[in-house]
């Protein structure tokens, strides 16, 4: 059987072998439509973020089986690639197939037990979701699974040993190629919102120094969603890597990053990368086919946030100097929902210090009640904003009128502060 060591130095041996990408960069200003296709739906392993992640690689000509040429779905492939150009960047992790290759001894399971007893844990190398569907860890299954376990290789390895690290904060950071992208950083576990954007650039440093590591035939011309957690010890490790791609063997078929296709912020995110790339690669999708549009709400939202998050507001809340500024944001009945899922979603990765919220009569209790226990966003009534005597004269204006008189009379509020109007 071949040992770790040499799988790594094959499986490195080969990442040296190859060209890495080749990404379609001289594209000028590429404005598309969304539209259904046959390589586009099929075998998709995924929903409608992951399509439209897909299109974008259709467009940039990124080969979707590239980067698993090298099995990185595979967990613990994954952690003797990683291992080897980010020495300790994951927890220490032993295949199981290396405990049981001389069949199933009392010596053997003796030694894994101990393991076992001294912080390790059972866990699958294939799988998705593992934490919120509670599969994360497999050690009290060991004994029913293991007449189950087959002989197996480091190269198709199922089921791991991982040492088991207590975090303070958990975190989702989201790369392409060797750039981190903007404001796609949030805390998973132990979120607060106090002074949490410290943490936040704290991590995505973190995951900038390995990726800056690791060769561009993994990663160039590939999104991935790096799963981070951080010790009380304030050390940081890799969990994981999420890889944009066509996945071999669990869940055949395309996937990317989880949170594209998030019930509640699944098209924000998707319209954040939308202008990340048009930010770097002059490629956007500016429409949906209206197929799509007419029965599936997840392309509605899309286009509703894009009307909001325009390129423009993308190019000012992405830049991290604008970090101080307070957002301003106009409610009515229309539009309140969404609204305020964004405001969360901004709040969940940190965009700003402060948030100013104004909204009608009609709904300003309910949104005070959303956000009576978020010290960072205070919310106004327009009366209260304009006072008695001009809100009676502007009561009838129509809601773009109204939403620019009460902003900026904000804005004139807050003289020496830098304000954002969504």
């Amino acid at each position: 059987m071949k040992g770790n060591e040499t799988i790594t130095q094959e499986l490195v041996a080969d990442l040296n072998m190859v060209e890495p990408q080749n990404l379609l960069t001289n594209l000028k200003n590429l404005n598309s439509k969304l539209l259904i296709n046959e390589c586009l739906v099929k075998n998709l392993s995924g929903g409608f973020g992951a399509m439209f992640v897909r299109f974008i690689y259709q467009i940039l000509n990124i080969d979707e089986h590239h980067i698993f040429r090298w099995r990185p779905e595979n967990k613990f492939i994954q952690y003797l690639l990683l291992n080897h150009y980010s020495p300790g960047c994951m927890p220490h992790t032993l295949a199981l197939s290396d405990m049981l290759y001389e069949g199933y001894t009392s010596f053997q399971l003796k030694k894994i037990n101990v393991l076992f007893k001294t912080g390790y844990f059972l866990k699958a190398t294939l799988g998705h979701a593992t934490r919120s569907n509670n599969t994360f860890d497999r050690t009290s299954e060991f004994e029913q699974l293991l007449p189950f376990i087959p002989e197996q290789f480091v190269q198709n390895e199922k089921w791991i040993l991982q040492k088991k690290l207590h975090f303070k904060y958990e975190y989702r950071v989201h790369s392409f190629g060797k750039e981190i992208i903007p404001e796609l950083t949030f805390t998973t576990e132990g979120f607060s919102l106090k002074n949490n954007r410290s943490n936040l650039d704290s991590v995505e440093r973190f995951v900038f120094d390995k990726l800056r590591k690791l060769p561009e035939t993994i990663i160039n011309g590939t999104l991935i969603g790096w799963d981070v957690g951080k010790t009380f010890n304030n050390i940081y490790y890799i969990i994981e890597g999420n890889f944009t791609g066509f996945h071999p063997q669990y869940c055949r078929g395309f996937q990317t990053s989880g949170y594209v296709d998030d019930k509640d912020f699944g098209a924000i995110i998707c319209v954040w990368l939308n202008h990340y790339f048009k930010s770097r690669y002059s490629v956007c999708i500016t429409s949906i086919d209206k197929s799509l549009l007419k029965d599936i709400y997840f392309y509605q939202q899309y286009m509703l946030y894009l009307s909001i998050i325009t390129y423009d507001r993308f190019l000012l809340l992405s830049d991290r100097k604008n970090y101080g500024a307070t957002l301003i944001i106009y409610l009515d009945l229309q539009n309140w929902e969404i609204l305020v899922k964004l405001i969360t979603y901004f709040q969940l990765v940190n965009i700003v210090m402060s948030y100013i919220v104004i909204t009608i009569e009609e709904c300003l209790a309910r949104i005070q009640n959303l956000f009576h226990k978020n010290p960072i966003t205070q919310v106004f009534s327009e009366e209260s904003i304009l006072g008695t005597p001009l809100w009676n004269l502007v009561v009838k204006w129509s809601y773009k009128d109204r939403k620019e008189l009460c902003c900026s009379q904000v804005q004139r509020m807050l003289p020496n502060k830098k304000t954002i109007v969504l």
